[in-house]
């Protein structure tokens, strides 16, 4: 059975939108059916009247058409929608020996050069959390992570409507937004991770640290990121890369310290959404590979930070 959807138009005739000109969205891989249909109407301001749009979701079997009787005086027109834009997949998933080799560059490769503004949000969290690495600390770097694609996202959606009037550069605009909001997707599932891990370990996080803190350092990096992006955008993309930078180094030095993590199986609670792993530490390494990607993204985007 496939998904199939059937559109009716009420119009006039003479209406000089051509039912072919209508796009409708379908259902993400199933066909889509438009049936047009036009009846004799009358042209009012603004439109025709008694103009209006009818949907009908219903199943059909592959390869059949169940036709709508029509009314006297009504024409009918099919449409086949083969295909519609994906969503980016977000970061690849590695193997078990292409995890290994991942930390392995990652140890090997320096950190980046912080600026003054990333070094006020690295120290604080190595003050109140450690300096070595941990689930809670891990979980509240995710909490963060999230911000700047927020930030994107809105002023990406605030870029549409002052630029509605010139579709192709809207539509620019909008893939930025989606791989925004994939970005930040991934880093949720991150955090839904890292606070199930959290729970196993029986780690306690109290009111202060744990969610008011949190939320002071994201709500200072949200609005650094969204006016970086309104002055310079390469300056906001930049000061991700270096977060992304200092989040990957993160995970995979916490991996080497803990090598007994490769003998605690994954728990898999998101294995349907995430994928599962042969331990923790391969868990934590893909993690740790994620971040690294939205690190390179970030970098390849300061070479054309603004959408033309």
């Amino acid at each position: 059975m496939v998904a199939d959807l059937t559109y009716k138009l009420s119009a006039c005739q003479k209406n000089p939108l051509h039912p072919a000109n209508y796009r409708v969205p379908s259902p993400r891989g199933s066909p889509v059916r438009l049936e047009a249909y036009s009846a004799p109407g009358r042209y009012v301001p603004g439109g025709i009247a008694n103009d209006h749009w009818r949907a009908t979701p219903r199943a059909a079997s592959a390869g059949h058409h169940r036709s709508i009787p029509k009314r006297e005086g009504e024409t009918e027109m099919t449409i086949t929608v083969d295909r519609r834009p994906e969503a980016p997949s977000g970061p690849p998933k590695l193997d078990r020996a292409q995890l290994r080799k991942a930390q392995d560059d990652t140890l090997a490769t320096p950190r980046m050069d912080y600026s003054l503004l990333a070094k006020m949000m690295f120290k604080p969290v190595d003050v109140m959390y450690g300096a070595k690495g941990s689930y809670t600390k891990f979980a509240m770097l995710e909490i963060i992570a999230r911000v700047p694609y927020q930030a994107w996202e809105r002023m990406g959606y605030w870029a549409m409507h002052r630029h509605r009037g010139r579709s192709a550069l809207a539509r620019r605009v909008y893939e930025r937004i989606v791989e925004a909001r994939a970005d930040q997707d991934n880093e949720q599932w991150h955090l839904l991770i890292l606070q199930d891990l959290v729970q196993r370990a029986g780690q306690r996080q109290n009111w202060l640290l744990h969610r008011v803190a949190p939320w002071l350092i994201a709500f200072f990096y949200y609005h650094v990121s969204w006016v970086l992006f309104l002055v310079r955008p390469d300056w906001s993309y930049r000061l991700n890369a270096e977060f992304e930078d200092h989040a990957e180094h993160e995970y995979m030095t916490f991996v080497a310290e803990n090598p007994d993590l490769d003998f605690v199986p994954d728990p898999g609670t998101y294995a349907a959404e995430y994928g599962r792993y042969r331990s923790v530490a391969d868990l934590l390494r893909q993690i740790g590979h994620d971040e690294r990607t939205h690190k390179l993204d970030s970098l390849e985007t300061m070479r054309e930070p603004r959408v033309r």
